[in-house]
């Protein structure tokens, strides 16, 4: 299955590459390990923060975060790459929600410079909280963004009926196995 997502993964990088080589900025869903050289304008969007990255009085910043709003720029150097990241608030959570809900955490590759990271930085802190999803819409909303969400529900229609894409690729995998 690692291999599959892989696959999917590498697949993904090489159109954000190209896209990007055109001048248009990209957003990436996840983070940028692979695309970790480029030079270009692409930006990874994390939906789950299972690292702060940052300590704990920076990170209480982010509970404090209005929609649109993002922290300051923080390096990271993990996971064989340099990267620059913030967080930033896509959209208020509701009362019933984690104090995180609507937060994203967004990477630029170190290599485009730190000038130009902040100035991607600042444009997904203002093109990405008009793309957050609501709870009647998408029960990961708003992290998941609405582009994310339409691209996964029509994959989900082509696709067909789970149960037996599941029996297909598991027979294929079974049969790699013995081959």
């Amino acid at each position: 299955m690692y291999e599959l997502q892989g696959l999917m993964r590498h697949s993904e990088a090489a159109l954000g590459e190209a896209l990007a080589k055109e001048g248009r900025c990209v957003f990436a869903d996840g983070p940028l390990s692979y695309f970790a050289t480029m030079r270009q304008e692409v930006v990874g969007v994390i939906k789950r923060i299972i690292v702060p990255y940052v300590g704990a009085a920076e990170f209480s910043l982010v509970q404090r975060l209005v929609p649109g709003e993002r922290t300051p720029l923080f390096s990271i150097q993990a996971g064989g790459y340099e990267r620059f990241s913030c967080f930033l608030r896509l959209a208020s959570g509701r009362a019933i929600d984690h104090p995180l809900a609507g937060i994203v955490r967004i990477e630029i590759g170190a290599a485009v410079g730190l000038e130009k990271a902040r100035a991607l930085a600042d444009f997904a802190a203002c093109q990405l909280p008009r793309f957050a999803s609501t709870s009647m819409r998408d029960p990961r909303a708003p992290q998941n963004l609405l582009p994310v969400g339409a691209l996964e529900e029509e994959l989900r229609r082509r696709l067909g009926d789970a149960l037996l894409v599941r029996r297909a690729i598991e027979r294929r995998l079974s049969e790699l196995r013995t081959e």
